[in-house]
């Protein structure tokens, strides 16, 4: 799941045959918790959250289907504050383009396969958003290994791409010193909206100490988009950032 706790109500049914298992999970709540995002922190309260998550396993093969929706409400001062002097003003259309509320859809598709020697696994996600704060965003990623006792190596290709619809365009120019202020500030909204595109691809090894440690050691470069934020906190927009990420860990199971 997307989103770690939410206070409702959880139902999940498994059915299947010898050969294929499968279950169906639905969900109904709500959420609100804090999100640190770079260098922003939002606080979303969702309503009417709910979702459908589909499972099925035919021996080594799994697959996985599903969808989270729910109606969003963010306190962005600013940004309620411009929405409320463009409404004011007349331009309706301008103002509801600024909107923190509305509905958001996470769509989702797996598929993954593990045998005694080896596994692949893949996934897709689409992100629709009304309000203007969540982009529509798609993502991806292809994740293969393999079992050489007691060593695991693997690599994984990740991918991500986010968008905003287009700025509504019906504050007039040269019409008078407040409205062109007005339309300086709402192309300037548009123009500070954060792009989180990013490509990666990682490699990692893990080895099996003993039954209850392991050592795990991966190595992940980062390439965002140039000009885009990327989740990087100061992007230099005059080139295309990138990092490297090297994590090691020693996993204990009790």
């Amino acid at each position: 799941m997307l989103f770690p706790t939410y206070d409702g109500l959880n139902v999940k049914y498994r059915f299947g045959t010898q050969d294929v298992q499968a279950s169906l999970e639905g969900y109904w709540g709500e959420f609100n918790d804090e999100y640190n995002i770079a260098n922003l922190t939002i606080q979303p309260d969702i309503k009417n959250f709910h979702g459908l998550i589909g499972n099925v396993r035919w021996q080594n093969l799994s697959a996985q289907l599903g969808f989270h929706s729910g109606d969003i409400d963010l306190v962005l001062e600013d940004l309620n504050g411009l929405a409320d002097i463009l409404q004011q003003a007349g331009y309706q259309a301008s103002a509801d383009s600024l909107s923190t509320n509305g509905n958001v859809e996470v769509l989702f598709a797996g598929i993954a396969y593990h045998d005694i020697d080896y596994f692949v696994e893949a996934e897709v996600i689409k992100l629709i958003g009304e309000p203007i704060v969540f982009p529509t965003s798609s993502s991806a990623y292809v994740s293969a290994g393999l079992y050489l006792p007691p060593f695991t190596i693997h690599t994984t290709l990740a991918t991500s791409h986010a968008s905003y619809p287009p700025r509504v365009n019906e504050i007039p120019l040269g019409l008078a010193p407040q409205v062109d202020q007005l339309a300086f500030a709402y192309n300037q909204v548009y123009a500070s909206l954060a792009k989180d595109s990013l490509d990666s691809i990682g490699i990692g090894a893990r080895y099996d100490l003993s039954a209850h440690f392991a050592f795990k050691a991966d190595i992940i470069r980062l390439r965002g988009k140039q000009g885009q934020r990327s989740f990087f906190d100061n992007p230099d927009n005059s080139n295309r950032p990138a990092a490297t990420l090297y994590q090691f860990s020693l996993e204990w199971v009790f």
